[in-house]
């Protein structure tokens, strides 16, 4: 039985244990009655009694129960089976051939050739049709009764209805895929975020030293583009195994629902009327500010996809008891009832002709998820799509403190540790850009040579996680050790997940995930430095 788990199967394997006990002691009870009969004449009375009784348990039994001929023709059956396969009495049931109720006619006849070739009960694992065209799974009990020369006279079974198991397994199997994918994308992600971090920054780089409007600026504004894209692909297939670096902060949620109203209408076109109604006050949430952003985008598109003669949507904000409310409603086409039974699930067809929802609706769901909130779709067809969501509050943010430095100036000293050449020598450039003075090592113990022999004169250590040998963490505990008060970054290409797993850091631990920008990098350096100095 490939498709049943030891835990799902309980259920059906006490089931099919009755059913084949009932079977067992309904055939030796009517073999001893039928032999007693054939002793003694005295004893047709109590057999006929007997039979009474046991074909009374036969009939009203709730374990669907049968006998068929050797060519499948059903020739007894009780309440419990004509109700499972759609007939109204088992009057009905009796002379269809059950070969008709398979939905793979060969699975019968390769059981036929089991069962002839053995001595004892068999199960197995059968997709059945009802009467109605319905198709549902069922653990089918079966053994052949043979005559006095040997040869089969007939097959006798039980039937049990294993739908809810089944429909668990696949759950579990999709579960299994998702995680299979988030390993498989946690994996993979140092390497590439490494990669990732020299092309964005780099490029970013280029693009403020060449002249706009010229083909060159062209090239770079396409390779960050491309580097962009890339990014957003590596947060998406980690958002949908919740392994995605995220940076939660406190959000003015109308402010960034206003603000990302712009983006939306580059996304709809012009056949498309966008309204926002942003009512939800000072309401504060805690999330990341890209996610956000990419879940209105992804809402966005899907609903363009959903009205391709163009339309209207609506993109509402509100204080609810629970929290802040989201609600975004189009006027297309919507979803069918089975799209909508699929609808977080990523690449399932939403639409006829279409090639699948992508990850957009599964990406909505883990931002939502991993932010504490809830999500949830109503949609007909004809009657258009409205996605609702609940975030819940936070607190307004303390008012910021002055900034560390302003880029261009401040002079402040930065011991850089980072193993992948390529990313050590295009932080360098960015930091010593933005007027921080910079010593870069390559692993952990070129870094505390470099601690030692000039004692307090580093601002902050901006350290891998990961470094050969000596890891990030007992760096900064043993820089912190040579200078107290000794302010720390981190980056890393891993997930925050993955690093909390493997406990390379504290929770509290400040982390700037790769790949990052250059501006990304200053505001990430600056909010560190402006910080209170550790304990």
């Amino acid at each position: 039985m490939p498709f049943l788990s030891h835990g799902s199967i309980a259920h059906v394997a006490i089931m099919a244990s009755l059913a084949a006990a009932v079977l067992l002691a309904w055939w030796w009870a009517r073999a001893a009655v039928r032999a007693a009969a054939a002793r003694s004449a005295r004893v047709t009375a109590d057999l006929a009694a007997a039979e009474d009784r046991y074909r009374q348990f036969f009939t009203d039994t709730p374990v669907a129960l049968y006998r068929t001929s050797p060519e499948g023709r059903i020739l007894e059956a009780n309440k419990a089976l004509a109700a499972m396969l759609g007939y109204a009495t088992p009057e009905e049931a009796i002379g269809v051939n059950a070969t008709d109720h398979h939905v793979e006619r060969s699975q019968r006849d390769t059981f036929r050739v089991v069962l002839d070739g053995a001595r004892a009960v068999r199960m197995r694992n059968v997709l059945l049709r009802r009467r109605d065209g319905s198709t549902f799974w069922a653990v089918d009990t079966s053994a052949a009764v043979r005559g006095g020369d040997g040869r089969v006279r007939h097959y006798e079974g039980s039937l049990v209805d294993a739908s809810d198991q089944r429909a668990s397994e696949e759950r579990l199997v999709q579960a299994e895929r998702i995680e299979a994918v988030g390993r498989l994308a946690g994996g993979i992600a140092h390497e590439y975020n490494n990669i990732l971090t020299v092309v964005v920054a780099t490029a970013e780089l280029l693009a403020a030293e060449i002249p706009p409007g010229t083909e060159q600026a062209e090239m770079v504004g396409d390779i960050r583009q491309a580097g962009a894209n890339a990014a957003a692909l590596t947060r998406q297939l980690l958002l949908l195994s919740r392994r995605e670096v995220a940076s939660p902060t406190a959000l003015p949620f109308d402010v960034v629902v206003m603000e990302a109203a712009s983006m939306l209408r580059r996304v709809l076109g012009a056949e498309i009327r966008l309204t926002v109604d942003a009512e939800a006050g000072g309401s504060w949430v805690r999330m990341d500010r890209g996610h956000l952003e990419q879940m209105l985008s992804d809402l966005a598109t899907h609903a363009r996809a959903g009205m391709p003669s163009g339309g209207t949507l609506t993109v509402r904000t509100a204080r609810v008891r629970d929290g802040v409310e989201l609600v975004v409603t189009d006027t297309g086409l919507g979803l069918s009832a089975e799209a909508l039974d699929h609808v977080f699930e990523p690449f399932f067809p939403a639409r006829s002709g279409s090639r699948g929802m992508g990850l957009g609706y599964a990406t909505c769901h883990a931002i939502v998820t991993q932010a504490g909130g809830e999500i949830a779709v109503q949609s007909a067809p004809g009657a258009g799509t409205t996605v609702r969501i609940v975030l819940p509050l936070t607190d307004p943010p303390a008012p910021a403190r002055p900034a560390w430095v302003a880029p261009g100036g401040g002079g402040e000293s930065v011991l850089l540790v980072e193993d992948d050449e390529a990313v050590r020598q295009v932080t360098v450039r960015v930091l010593t850009g933005l007027g921080y003075k910079v010593v870069a090592a390559a692993d952990a113990e070129s870094a505390l040579e470099t601690l030692g022999g000039r004692p307090g004169t580093f601002d902050l250590l901006f350290s891998d996680v990961v470094l050969p040998g000596m890891g990030g963490r007992e760096l900064a505990e043993a820089a912190r050790r040579a200078q107290p008060g000794l302010k720390v970054l981190f980056t890393s290409g891993y997930t925050n997940d993955v690093i909390l797993q493997r406990q390379l850091l504290d929770r509290d631990a400040e982390v700037l995930p790769k790949p990052f920008t250059p501006d990304e990098l200053a505001s990430k350096v600056r909010a560190v430095g402006a910080a209170p100095p550790p304990p």
